[in-house]
């Protein structure tokens, strides 16, 4: 059978690949990938199982389209912006306007803010098929071409030598965090950092950084653990149930006798991670010397999380906020409001040890503002380790901390 000669079916014809393209973009963005199957797609599209795999081998294949269909569409919104413009900062702030509009756009269709689709990969799909990884490095550094373009003609026309690579992978982390937290709050605010994100950008390009006997209670702890094992290394909409109980040999009986429901054991799993990450930091800002040191070790205990979860796993597993099935977080309000709590009480420390610093002698921008875009930074960071399944950009935590603590003067 050629290109032409498509199955017979409901609707075929010449349209039939760009349907199940269009149809599998849409249920992605409402259901998030791991919620959607063949069969969903099929039904959306109006199209026999027969003109599937015809045009595709499996979901994958599918996905990958989808994938180039969205950024097809943007890179050339892109291209148009950055050959057009009068200026490169109008090109960069119309770049950004793009991204946030994507979200507006989407919230009105869809009820909700969706992110983008790397922050619904399911962890397995995401590390079985090296295909998807790379796809998603090739879209993130296509866009990261297109900042560095604006910003390399900002910084010859001002006469500077600083390489801006740097400074677009800095702005890239900032607006991939604050469409997470976009996401993960469902609200729209987040967005309106953006030209905050950009001047912050546009302040200073930077140099280049160098790279450097069993009890209930036993029960409900050894439920807790296999859980947040199994997803760390397989995705929260991956893991079922009985995965669990199998993990951590305990009877269904067990498992329901202490949660409801495998949301109440995520919320369980959540409350542990945050719990002993937050002894840590209190610790940490209670002895350190200064309030820079304490952020610096914050950091690092972020990073270090990451490295660890990279050497027991063989991969960067993110957060558990980075592969959260749409349809949970949309679902169950319990779960956006846990997200947000440990969010703001992250943020909590990171403004505890900024505003020390703005007593003594001052920073670029209020704490609040500080903090926010400092974690937005962090997060953006993270997300393009779990991307590339490299520890590489958590390197970059050195120079985001210290674009954060620039002092008023600094700022042009």
């Amino acid at each position: 059978m050629t290109d032409k000669e498509e199955p017979r079916g409901p609707k075929a014809g010449p349209g039939t690949r760009q349907r199940l393209v269009d149809a599998a973009t849409e249920l992605m963005w409402s259901h998030g990938i791991s919620e959607v199957s063949v069969d969903d797609i099929l039904e959306r599209a109006d199209v026999l199982r027969g003109s599937f795999y015809h045009f595709f081998n499996s979901k994958a294949d599918l996905l990958l389209e989808c994938l180039d269909n969205v950024w097809r569409h943007q890179a050339a919104q892109l291209a148009s912006m950055y050959a057009g413009t009068a200026s490169p900062e109008e090109a960069l702030t119309r770049h950004l306007k793009m991204l946030a509009r994507a979200q507006i756009d989407a919230n009105e269709r869809l009820g909700f803010v969706p992110g983008t689709f790397n922050m619904s990969m399911p962890t397995a799909l995401l590390h079985e098929d090296p295909r998807i990884a790379r796809k998603l490095q090739e879209l993130m550094e296509s866009n990261l071409d297109h900042l560095e373009s604006g910003l390399r003609k900002i910084a010859e026309r001002r006469g500077a030598s600083d390489p801006v690579n740097t400074t677009a992978r800095l702005l890239s982390y900032s607006v991939a965090g604050a469409v997470l937290a976009a996401r993960m709050n469902n609200s729209l605010k987040p967005l309106e950092d953006f030209k905050l994100l950009l001047a912050d950008a546009l302040a200073q390009p930077l140099p280049e950084q160098p790279r450097t006997q069993r009890s209930r209670t036993d029960t409900r702890q050894r439920l807790v653990d296999a859980a947040t094992d199994l997803m760390w290394r397989h995705g929260i909409g991956e893991v079922s149930v009985d995965m669990i109980l199998e993990r951590a040999d305990v009877l269904k009986g067990s498992f329901y006798h202490f949660f409801a429901s495998k949301t109440d054991l995520l919320l369980e799993c959540l409350d542990n991670i945050w719990r002993t990450q937050a002894e840590r930091l209190a610790v940490i800002y209670d002895e350190a010397a200064t309030p820079e040191e304490a952020l610096e070790q914050h950091l690092k205990v972020l990073a270090q999380a990451q490295i660890e979860g990279y050497e027991r796993l063989g991969f960067v597993p993110g957060t558990f906020n980075m592969s959260m099935p749409t349809s949970l977080l949309r679902e169950d309000p319990r779960i956006t409001g846990k997200l947000h709590e440990l969010m703001e009480s992250n943020r909590h420390y990171l403004e505890k040890g900024l505003q020390q610093i703005a007593d003594r002698r001052g920073l670029s921008r209020s704490v609040k503002v500080t903090a926010r875009l400092l974690s937005y930074r962090v997060a953006g960071a993270v997300l393009a380790a779990r991307m590339n399944n490299s520890l590489k950009p958590l390197a970059d935590f050195k120079v985001i901390l210290a674009t954060a603590l620039r002092p008023p003067e600094t700022r042009k």
